[in-house]
């Protein structure tokens, strides 16, 4: 029976800042050692780099933090998306299991894009509520066919961010060849109330 011998594909590793530019890397697969927890394989299309499989999980936690003792809007999770990951058809989706005292007291939970270390970005979702335990949400921005365009779902109504809501669509302008923030924040109208994180995952298909 014949043999064919293949040529050997071997794959460079590198830190993202350190990537070529797509346009003269098309066709090349380069896995990338700080893109996930564990890196992650991107193949450039002469455009822009894409995961090899379509997707990536950029990071993921299971690390519940919360917020206690305040009633101002407070960071409660955030991650830091690397300038120039996100191309003009990228989305960076997020599912989110949130926890909180079952209480009257009102509380706000919310999800922004925006400056590095700050919590004042485009609020991508937003609920209010009162006497809930825990909610499994899920937030999507997409790229509105440009890397310094964004759109996302309607704000209020729904608070898993997924079905109907009369809010029109959320929409922002952020160059992503910058590094951006992505951050989790909670507010409380009592402070002895608590708001949490219990785990959270952060997906980037393009």
């Amino acid at each position: 029976m014949p043999t064919i011998n293949l040529p050997e594909i071997k794959t460079k590793s590198l830190l993202w800042v350190n990537r070529p530019e797509a346009s003269s890397a098309k066709g090349e697969v380069f896995y990338f050692t700080d893109i996930g927890p564990n890196g992650s394989s991107w193949i450039s299309n002469g455009e822009y780099w894409s995961p090899t499989n379509g997707e990536v999980v950029l990071m993921s936690s299971g690390v519940e933090t919360s917020i206690t003792g305040t009633i101002i809007e407070t960071s409660i999770g955030a991650y830091t998306l690397p300038a120039g990951l996100m191309s003009r058809v990228g989305s960076i989706d997020l599912y989110i299991l949130f926890s909180s005292t079952n209480s009257a007291n009102s509380k706000t939970l919310r999800v922004r894009h925006g400056d590095v270390g700050t919590i004042t970005g485009t609020q991508f979702y937003n609920t209010g509520f009162s006497t809930i335990s825990s909610i499994q949400a899920f937030c999507s921005i997409n790229a509105n066919n440009s890397t310094t365009s964004q759109k996302g779902y309607g704000l209020f109504g729904v608070s898993s961010g997924l079905g109907l809501t009369a809010s029109l669509l959320v929409t922002a302008s952020r160059d992503m060849s910058q590094p951006s923030d992505i951050t989790l924040t909670g507010q409380l109208s009592n402070v002895a109330d608590s708001l949490g994180v219990v785990a959270w995952s952060v997906i980037y298909r393009g």
